[in-house]
């Protein structure tokens, strides 16, 4: 019995208004487009999460709710403050500890995190530029036994270039 963990990082996030906080950006043109462009992708290849834990920054929550529109659905989802710019480790135990019974889950986040925590559960150098989707097959029957020890395969990359 293995898991499937989905990393998504937000859609491109607007710079245009400098007064506001960085949790707060939306998402720019370009962030528009490639959010549902990716969740489409997503549905396309039979790859439909079953539960989604999401940051509470702006970006995110935009990035989640297209893939709920395309998905034409609610995908349960949990927001997760301390997802906010989390490292590895919190992000881990965020989704060891949150996650339902499902045989796969996406988190919606952001850099670096994402990106430390591909490596540490494929060993691979996994560059995760916004709105990048990356599969991790985990060897793991429940998602509480998901840790920074967690040895995974690394599945596919897609980045919005690639669905062009």
């Amino acid at each position: 019995m293995s898991k499937i963990l989905f990393l998504l990082r937000h859609a491109k996030s607007s710079w245009k208004d400098l007064s506001c906080s960085d949790h707060d950006r939306t998402l720019n043109k370009r962030g528009l487009r490639d959010a549902p462009q990716m969740a489409q992708w997503m549905l396309d290849n039979g790859h439909q999460p079953e539960w989604m834990i999401c940051s509470t920054a702006t970006r995110t929550q935009a990035t989640a709710e297209a893939l709920e529109k395309v998905f034409a659905q609610s995908i349960p989802l949990q927001l997760e403050n301390r997802l906010y710019m989390a490292g590895p480790g919190t992000l881990l135990q965020c989704i060891a500890s949150q996650a339902p019974n499902s045989s796969n889950a996406i988190a919606v986040g952001h850099n670096p995190g994402l990106e430390e925590v591909a490596h540490r559960l494929t060993g691979a150098a996994v560059r995760i530029p916004t709105a990048t989707l990356v599969s991790i097959e985990l060897p793991i029957e429940s998602w509480s036994e998901l840790s920074l020890e967690t040895q995974g395969h690394l599945n596919f990359v897609m980045r919005p270039k690639m669905l062009a």
